[in-house]
């Protein structure tokens, strides 16, 4: 036992070991872009070093910091809504409920932070990357596990060098700075003993900090396996974490002996005693309870458990011979083949790395987008270098007093100082000069070089809310701020893109892992709020050849038309202009109206949820008064008709082909 543990031990270390030769060896290829983004960080935050300096003396002591003002410029506070299109008329509801589904999970999960970092993170860098993982640890008193959703900073994520395609790569690292005991509390392994081994992973402005004695830094390999799937490999200084050749595979707790399932709480096998386990990847799972799939013959339900199976088989004697009745005919009878068991289908495994990049803007042969930070550093470095000249000339600027030397003065800081002349013609010997630098022509390149940095970006001052004296009318600065948004319209189609990707990998790890159904809500087009189930196995159909497989045939895109947070005024006045232009329908109408409060509540109205419940109060109230009315008309009408005798040219006390007088209530009408 002790050699082949041994031999084990070696297995991994030369695992562990080409890894970190892997690591080493691509991060080197990476550190002049590691060193960029020090670089780049370094300039948001409003460095004073000059670049060319090396010297603390040549940094500069005026710094406008226009990059900083640049991205906050940029930054979208907006999350992109989900759009799911059904392929096939029959998933249309599917697609519904995938789309309400991601949805609620976009206010379940911390999307407002991780948008506000990303905001910022994403122009400065050229671009970052969304992790998006299974944690077993989100669980409610109905659910097991849910869906995770993380920020990774271009610092933790070390490619597979010369490969510009996340999916293309063979490998991809992740560096991450968690605690000893979260290691220990995650994967089950200690590793009080190790250091942090790359602190610049969880570093402000990758700047070098000092190890923390309780930090580790956490490595992530995702590689492609053998079968094209996906693997993970991590590590900590020199200690394996978790090794999985494939992460997607469903695995069970098995006891080594006899293969029976085990919970995680079970110290000993249930069913033989063994205290041995194993984890093993499963290529079915058993179904939980009964299902209903479709079929190219229609609906079909599979039961939790499948039946015992019978048949017929021979009867044996003692002698393992066949006994035969009296007639010589072999007796027959009735055995058990199969035993009932646990209903069993495929699992759904995703073949894609969980993660996603969202460039700035694409960049040819490149796997990061393009930086705005270097494409203004220059005018940046321009500004600090005008701002110091401005700086020294107004500082050594200022008065100086000429007179004789015969001429005594106090040269103090007193506000009254006495000067004693000899003569009168003293007096006109003493003479004030007053140098006042000229830095009119340092301050108009400082404007051209901070209007130059905007015109690279796309920025104007209608795009920043200042007062733009090019635009007087409203419509022109309506014009003019659409007409930057035209131009940063490439950097709001790769953010699409980037969350269009992360909602199709959080429905593939539903389909993966979501055993239990999850309730969703949605709103309908008049503002009601419908439930619904998202259940992963209303997404298993079976093939016309009788195979079981999962419809994950969808086209995931971003709703940029029902986009809540971006621009709300302007969805507002269109949306009044609509119902004043009657596009609602009447506008004088009960439902018209009860229509047009329900959009502006989608569009977070103030108090537009009120309204449109006091109006379908009022149309309920309404709807009740018109029944009260028609079956009290009905019954006037009966009590009229008996009075006259059943006289047929009198209705309700009106001559027959009479008109009803106008203007007078109903119910006055039938009194008279």
């Amino acid at each position: 036992m002790g050699l082949i543990k041994k031999v084990k031990n070696m297995v991994s270390k030369s695992d562990i070991a080409r890894w970190q030769e892997r690591l080493q060896k691509n991060k080197a290829a990476f550190e002049d872009e590691l060193s960029r983004m020090d670089r780049r960080d370094a300039l948001y935050n409003g460095t004073n070093e000059i670049k060319g300096y090396s010297q603390k003396a040549k940094s500069s002591k005026y710094v406008r910091n226009v990059i900083g003002e640049i991205i906050e410029a940029e930054v979208d506070s907006s999350i992109p809504l989900p759009k799911v299109t059904a392929k096939r008329p029959e998933d249309e509801q599917r697609a519904a409920t995938i789309e309400a589904f991601l949805r609620n999970e976009l206010d379940l999960l911390p999307f407002e932070k991780l948008n506000d970092m990303d905001e910022r993170t994403t122009p400065i860098q050229g671009g970052d990357y969304f992790h998006i993982e299974w944690d077993n640890n989100r669980s409610t008193h109905n659910t097991i596990g849910g869906i995770r959703v993380s920020l990774l900073h271009p610092r933790q994520v070390i490619p597979q060098a010369g490969v510009t395609d996340i999916n293309d790569m063979d490998y991809i690292f992740i560096l991450t700075g968690v605690t000893k005991e979260y290691v220990k509390r995650t994967y089950g392994i200690d590793v009080s003993d190790e250091s942090e081994e790359y602190p610049q992973a969880r570093s402000n402005a990758g700047q070098a900090e000092k190890t923390a004695a309780d930090m580790v830094t956490l490595v992530t390999a995702y590689y492609k396996n053998d079968s094209g799937g996906i693997g993970v490999y991590r590590w900590v200084g020199d200690t394996e974490v978790q090794s999985l050749k494939d992460y997607f595979a469903r695995r069970l707790r098995r006891c080594k002996k006899c293969a029976q399932t085990v919970s995680e709480d079970d110290k000993e096998c249930p069913v033989c005693g063994a205290k041995a386990f194993e984890y093993t990847d499963e290529k079915t799972t058993q179904l939980d309870r009964e299902i209903t799939i479709n079929t190219p013959d229609g609906p079909e339900t599979i039961p939790q458990s499948q039946p015992a199976e019978y048949g017929m088989d021979y009867v044996y004697d003692d002698n393992n011979g066949i006994m035969l009745d009296g007639t010589g005919t072999p007796m027959m009878t009735e055995v058990m083949i199969q035993e009932e068991r646990p209903s069993e289908i495929p699992i759904y495994k995703p073949n894609i790395y969980p993660i996603v990049i969202r460039r700035n803007i694409s960049k040819n042969n490149s796997l990061m987008g393009g930086s705005d930070v270097d494409s203004i550093e220059d005018q940046q470095e321009l500004i600090k270098k005008l701002g110091d000249k401005i700086q020294e000339k107004l500082l050594k600027g200022g008065s100086y007093v000429t007179f004789p030397k015969t001429v005594r003065i106090k040269k103090t800081d007193e506000e009254l100082k006495i000067i004693e002349v000899d003569s009168p013609a003293d007096i006109q010997s003493i003479q004030v000069l007053n140098i006042q630098p000229n830095i009119s022509n340092d301050t108009a390149y400082m404007d051209i070089a901070y209007q130059a940095a905007r015109d690279t970006i796309g920025i104007t001052d209608s795009f920043q809310g200042r007062k733009d004296t090019t635009a007087q009318s409203g419509e022109a600065k309506k014009f003019a701020a659409a007409q930057s948004a035209g131009r940063l319209e490439s950097k709001r189609v790769m953010k699409q893109a980037a969350y269009q990707e992360v909602f199709e990998l959080m429905f593939k790890f539903m389909l993966a892992y979501a055993d239990e159904p999850r309730s969703t809500n949605s709103q309908s087009p008049v503002g009601d709020v419908e439930y619904g189930i998202f259940d992963r196995y209303s997404f298993l159909e079976r093939d016309a050849t009788g195979e079981l497989y999962w419809n994950d045939d969808f086209l995931f895109s971003v709703d940029t038309t029902n986009n809540m947070a971006q621009n709300r005024e302007a969805l507002w006045s269109a949306t009044r202009d609509a119902y004043q232009s009657g596009a609602f329908g009447n506008p004088q109408d009960i439902d018209t109206q009860i229509l047009y409060w329900a959009t502006m509540e989608r569009y977070h109205y103030p108090n537009a949820g009120n309204i449109c419940n006091t109006l379908k109060d009022k149309k309920a109230q309404q709807e009740q008064m018109i029944q009260a009315q028609a079956a009290q008309i009905g019954g006037v009408q009966g009590e009229v008709s008996g009075m006259q005798g059943g006289n047929g040219n009198i209705q309700g006390g009106t001559p027959v082909g009479q008109p009803v007088p106008a203007g007078i209530p109903m119910q006055e009408q039938i009194m008279q």
